[in-house]
C-alpha cells in the first residue's frame, strides 16, 4: 500500500510537470496538486521533494516558500530529514545502497532543485538549510562524485542568509576534498556559480584552496565560455582576496589564457560582474584577470548587449577606484559598445552603469592620468546620449533607480559629462512610478555633493523636489545627514532651499533613531551655503530659508547635546572641524548659539583625548566662525580651540598658506581677547618662517581682513589706534610676504586691495598700509568696451569682473575713511571703469547684494 502511494505521488508529479505543457499550465497543475497535499498534510520523502524541485527547476517554475503551500513544503523538508537514513529514498527504491549512492543522488538532487525556490525569507532559508545539512551529514564522506557535487553546489546559493548555510557549505566542501574524480570545467563553473551569494569565510577559503589544487592536478581541464562566465560570476559576494582566492584566480587566469574560444556578450558581462567587490590594489591575480577579460571582450563577435554593458561597468566598480593601466582601454571599449548597442537601456541598466562610477573621484582621475580622465568623460557623454534615447522606454523608473543613478556621480568632479547626465536624467524623474523611500531620496541628493549651481542642476533638483514631497516614511538621521551633505553647494539656490525646507519639515515630524557624531557633522557641513541668499530672492523666500535652517540647526544642536550626555561617541578631528566650518555663512542666530555650546564640549573632549589638529583642521575651524559675533558660547569654544591651534601639526593637512589665511580670516570682527591673542601669536612664527612666494594676494587679503577688530581698546570703525605688540608682530610677518608688484601673477585686484586696506585701517600707522595704498594707485586700467558686450567674455573673465565689483565697497570704505579717494581713484582706473559699467545696468552682469550696497554709497562720487 505504501509503495502504491509513493508511485501515485511520483506519477502525479511527473504528469503535473510534463515537458509538453506550457509553464502556466504546469504551474496550475502543480499548484492544485500541492494545495491538496498541503490541506491533507500528505507526507513527502526527500526523494519526492527532490523530484518536485528538480522538475520545477527544469521547467522554469518557481515554488514560493510563503503561504500554506510554502509552510507545508518547509515542514516536509524538516520531517523528511529527521527520519532514518533509508527513508531519504522512496520505499519502492529501498536497496542496500540506500544509505550510500542512492541517498547521495537524492540529497544532491534536492540541493540542485533549490534553484526553483522563491520568496524564501530568512526563517525559511534557515529551516531548509538545517534540514539539508542533516541530510548531507547522513551520507558517506568519500562517495560523492564530481557530478553529485556539481549539482549540489549549483543550488545552495539561495540559502546564503541562513546561519546554517556555512555549515552546509562546509559539509559539501569536505566531500569535495575527499572526491577522487577528476574535476572538469563544468564542475568548476557550477561549484563557483553556486557560492555566488556567500561571503568570505573559512568554508569558502577551503573551497577555493581545494578547487585550485584540483585544477592544477587535472591537466586536461578546460573552460567553455559559459564556464568562464559562471566561474567568475560566482565570486560576486567575496570582498577579501585571501591567499586561497589569489591562488584560485591564478589558476582560472591560466585556464582562460589557454583557451582560444571566443566569449559571448553575456559571458563577458557575467565574468566582469563577479569582480564587483574585488580590487587589484593588493592582488596581482585580480589585475591579470582584469587584463585577460579585456582581451577576451575585444574579440566578441556579436553586438554587445545593454545588460552586458551595465554588468561590466558594475563589476569593475571597485577596480576603478585604483584603475590599472588597461582601464582606460576598457572604458573606451565600453563607450564604443554603448554607441553601437542595438538595444534601448532599461532603468536597471542605466542605474547600474552610473552607480558603478561611485568611487571615481577627482583624486583617482588625477592619479590615473589624462588618458583615463578623458575616457571617463567620454563614457559619461555616451551614457547621457543613450539615456536620452531610452526616454520612451516603458521601464521601471523607481525611487531606487533615481537614488542609484545619481549616487554613482557623488565623487566625480563636475564636468560637461556630469551635466549631460543631469540633463538626460531630469525628464525621467517624474516617471518614478513607486513611492520613493527615504534612502533613495537621500542617495540621490548625496550624489550631488560636488555639483554647483547650474541650469542642469536646477532641473534635477526640481525633479527631486516633487519626489521628496512624496516620501511618506519617517527619515533616519543618516538619511537627513546624507541629503543635506549632498546639497552643500546648492542650499543657496531656489531649488535647493525648497528641498531643504522639505527636509526640515520631515525632520520636525520625528526621526527614526538618534544621530551619530559623524552624521551631525555632515549635516551641519551640508548647510554651509544655506546662509547665502541669491540675488532676486523675495523677502518671503529668505524668511522661509532662514526658518528651515534654524529648524535643522536647532535639531542638530539637540542631537549633539544628547551625544554629549551619553558620552558614548565623540567627534574626531575631521568631523569637528567640518562641523564648525559649516557655520561660516550662518551669521548669528539663537540656533547658532545653541549649537556652539555642544560644539565647545566636543572640542574640549577632543583636546582632553590628546588628539592633534592638522593645518586644515585649524583653518576650517577658525574660518567657520567668521560670521559669529563674540558671545559667551563662542568665547568658550575659542578657549577650547586655542590648545589645539597651539599644538597643531602644521606639516599635515592642507597647504600652509591656505590654512593660515582661512584661520585669520575667520577671526574678522572678533576683538583682541586672551584666546584670539594666543591664536595670532601661534600663527605669527608660521607666517614669518614661510618661504617667499608662499602667499598670493588673496592669502594676504584674508589674513589682513581678519585683523580688523584686533585693537587694544574699542574705537570707531576705521579709527587709527596704537598697534598692539602682538598684532604688530603678525603685521610685520605678513608685510614681509607682500608679492612683488611687477610679477604678473602676484598683482592685487580690487577685491584683495579692498579687503587688505579695510583690515589694516585700525593699524594704519604700520608701514603695510602705505604699501597697499601704492598698489591702489597702480591698479591696471581696463578698456570699457570689453565689459559693455558681456556676451563676448568667457566665464573666467565674468568671474574676475564680478570679483572686482564685490571688492569695491570694502576698498571705497577704506579709502573714504582716510580721505584718499581723490588721490587714488583716477577717472580711467579699473575701479572707476568697472563701477560705471555696473551703473549702466548691464543685464547680463551677475548681481549680488554687495553691488547694491556699492551703488547706494558711492553713486554720487562715481558719477
Amino acid at each position: 500500500a505504501r509503495e502504491s502511494r509513493e508511485r501515485g505521488k511520483a506519477g502525479a508529479l511527473a504528469a503535473a510537470s510534463s515537458r509538453g505543457a506550457g509553464s502556466a499550465v504546469v504551474l496550475g497543475k502543480l499548484w492544485a496538486l500541492l494545495e491538496g497535499w498541503a490541506e491533507h498534510r500528505t507526507p513527502l520523502s526527500l526523494s519526492n521533494l527532490a523530484n518536485l524541485l528538480q522538475r520545477c527547476a527544469k521547467e522554469g517554475v518557481s515554488l514560493p516558500m510563503k503561504g500554506r503551500v510554502g509552510e507545508y513544503l518547509r515542514g516536509q523538508f524538516r520531517e523528511a530529514t529527521r527520519v532514518r537514513q533509508g527513508a531519504l529514498l522512496a520505499p519502492s527504491s529501498s536497496s542496500p545502497a540506500a544509505g550510500g549512492r542512492g541517498a547521495i543522488r537524492v540529497v544532491s538532487g534536492a540541493l540542485y532543485g533549490l534553484r526553483a525556490v522563491s520568496e524564501c525569507d530568512r526563517e525559511a532559508k534557515e529551516e531548509i538549510s538545517a534540514s539539508l545539512c542533516r541530510a548531507v551529514q547522513g551520507t558517506p564522506l568519500n562517495a560523492w562524485t564530481i557530478r553529485d557535487l556539481s549539482a549540489a553546489f549549483r543550488g545552495i546559493g539561495v540559502l546564503n542568509e541562513s546561519q546554517t548555510s556555512p555549515r552546509l557549505l562546509g559539509e559539501l566542501v569536505v566531500r569535495l576534498v575527499r572526491c577522487r574524480d577528476q574535476l572538469d570545467g563544468q564542475g568548476v563553473g557550477n561549484i563557483l556559480y553556486g557560492v555566488r551569494n556567500f561571503q568570505d569565510g573559512p568554508e569558502l577559503r577551503l573551497l577555493f584552496q581545494t578547487l585550485s589544487s584540483k585544477i592544477k592536478e587535472s591537466r586536461q581541464i578546460s573552460l567553455t565560455p559559459q564556464e568562464v562566465g559562471n566561474s567568475l560570476y560566482g565570486l560576486q559576494g567575496v570582498a577579501v582576496v585571501s591567499d586561497e582566492l589569489e591562488s584560485l584566480l591564478v589558476s582560472l587566469d591560466a585556464l582562460m589564457r589557454a583557451s582560444s574560444k571566443t566569449l559571448g556578450s553575456q559571458e563577458v558581462g557575467n565574468a566582469y560582474y563577479g569582480l564587483q567587490k574585488l580590487s587589484a590594489d593588493k592582488s596581482p591575480a585580480v589585475g591579470r584577470i582584469f587584463e585577460t577579460l579585456y582581451s577576451k571582450a575585444t574579440r566578441v563577435r556579436e553586438p554587445i548587449q545593454a545588460q552586458t554593458i551595465s554588468n561590466t561597468l558594475y563589476g569593475i566598480q571597485n577596480i576603478l577606484a585604483n584603475p590599472p593601466g588597461v582601464a582606460a582601454d576598457l572604458i573606451r571599449f565600453i563607450t564604443s559598445a554603448i554607441d553601437e548597442c542595438p538595444e534601448q537601456f532599461t532603468a536597471q541598466a542605466i542605474s547600474n552603469s552610473l552607480y558603478a562610477l561611485r568611487r571615481v573621484s577627482k583624486e583617482v582621475l588625477k592619479n590615473a592620468g589624462q588618458d583615463f580622465e578623458d575616457s571617463i568623460e567620454n563614457l559619461l557623454l555616451s551614457l547621457a546620449q543613450r539615456i536620452d534615447k531610452s526616454k520612451s522606454l516603458n521601464s521601471d523608473y523607481t525611487g531606487q533607480f533615481v537614488g542609484n543613478a545619481l549616487y554613482g556621480l557623488n565623487n566625480l568632479p563636475e564636468s560637461p559629462g556630469t551635466r549631460a547626465i543631469f540633463e538626460a536624467l531630469a525628464p525621467l524623474l517624474p516617471k518614478a512610478n513607486a513611492e520613493v523611500t527615504p534612502r533613495a531620496l537621500s542617495n540621490a541628493l548625496y550624489g550631488l555633493k560636488n555639483t554647483k549651481s547650474s541650469p542642469s542642476a536646477a532641473r534635477i533638483l526640481q525633479g527631486l523636489n516633487s519626489l521628496a514631497r512624496n516620501v511618506t516614511m519617517s527619515l533616519r538621521p543618516r538619511e537627513i545627514s546624507n541629503a543635506l551633505y549632498g546639497l552643500r553647494h546648492l542650499t543657496g539656490t531656489q531649488e535647493g532651499s525648497e528641498i531643504m525646507e522639505i527636509l526640515a519639515s520631515k525632520a520636525s515630524e520625528g526621526l527614526m533613531g538618534n544621530f551619530k557624531a559623524m552624521e551631525v557633522s555632515n549635516a551641519i557641513y551640508g548647510l554651509v551655503r544655506a546662509g547665502n541668499h541669491k540675488f532676486g530672492a523675495t523677502e518671503e523666500d529668505r524668511k522661509s530659508m532662514h526658518e528651515s535652517r534654524e529648524t535643522l540647526l536647532g535639531l542638530l544642536a539637540t542631537e549633539l547635546e544628547t551625544l554629549n550626555r551619553g558620552a558614548t561617541e565623540s567627534m574626531g578631528v575631521k568631523e569637528l572641524s567640518s562641523a564648525i566650518y559649516g557655520l561660516h555663512t550662518s551669521g548669528d542666530s539663537p540656533a547658532i548659539r545653541m549649537l556652539l555650546r555642544p560644539l565647545a564640549h566636543q572640542t574640549k573632549q577632543l583636546s582632553l583625548r590628546g588628539e592633534v589638529f592638522d593645518s586644515q583642521a585649524v583653518g576650517n575651524s577658525l574660518f567657520g566662525l567668521r560670521g559669529v559675533p563674540m558671545c559667551e558660547p563662542l568665547d568658550q569654544l575659542l578657549e577650547f580651540l586655542v590648545p589645539l591651534v597651539e599644538n597643531c601639526d602644521w606639516d599635515q593637512g592642507s597647504e600652509l598658506s591656505q590654512a593660515l589665511a582661512n584661520g585669520l580670516f575667520g577671526l574678522q570682527g572678533l576683538p583682541l581677547t586672551t584666546s584670539t591673542r594666543r591664536i595670532i601669536k601661534a600663527f605669527t612664527p608660521k607666517i614669518r618662517e614661510a618661504r617667499k612666494g608662499t602667499f598670493n594676494p588673496q592669502h594676504i587679503a584674508n589674513m589682513l581682513f581678519g585683523l580688523q577688530a584686533m585693537t587694544p581698546t574699542e574705537g570707531k570703525a576705521g579709527e587709527s589706534q596704537e598697534i598692539d605688540p602682538d598684532v604688530g608682530a603678525i603685521l610685520d610677518a605678513i608685510a614681509a610676504h607682500l608679492p612683488v608688484e611687477d610679477d604678473e601673477g602676484s598683482r592685487f585686484g580690487v577685491l584683495q586691495l579692498g579687503q587688505s586696506l579695510y583690515g589694516v585701517l585700525p593699524h594704519r600707522s604700520h608701514k603695510i598700509y602705505q604699501e597697499l595704498l601704492s598698489r591702489v594707485r597702480n591698479l591696471e586700467e581696463i578698456n570699457l568696451a570689453s565689459v559693455e558686450d558681456l556676451q563676448s567674455l568667457d566665464a573666467a573673465e565674468i568671474r574676475n569682473i564680478n570679483q572686482d565689483l564685490s571688492g569695491i565697497e570694502a576698498l571705497m570704505q577704506a579709502l573714504a575713511l582716510e580721505n584718499e579717494i581723490e588721490k587714488t581713484v583716477s577717472p580711467e582706473s579699473r575701479v572707476d571703469v568697472l563701477y560705471r559699467a555696473r551703473v549702466q545696468d548691464l543685464s547680463s552682469m551677475p548681481r549680488n547684494t554687495m553691488e547694491m550696497s556699492v551703488r547706494e554709497h558711492l553713486e554720487d562720487f562715481m558719477s
